[in-house]
């Protein structure tokens, strides 16, 4: 798969599922255990509020040959 395709499904999966995506851990944020649903290359991570608050948020944690790959492809894009 080229670049070019991973950047656009990933961009999807993370629209179809309401989620962000990150190339860095962010602050407040950790690896959701045992979570094995996310897509190859990437976790599942959390900001770790409680699931019956409106504060929680997921998102997914890119590995980094990934990110490196998606960079490299938005730079070439424009």
């Amino acid at each position: 798969m080229d670049e070019k395709t991973m950047l656009e499904k990933i961009t999807q999966y993370g629209e179809s599922h309401n989620v962000d995506v990150y190339g860095h851990m962010p602050p407040g944020y950790s690896i959701v255990p045992g979570a094995s649903t996310a897509p190859v290359g990437s976790a599942w991570i959390c900001n770790g509020k409680s699931r019956f608050s409106d504060e929680r948020r997921k998102a997914l944690l890119l590995e980094p040959w990934l990110w490196e790959q998606i960079k490299a492809c938005q730079g070439g894009a424009g």
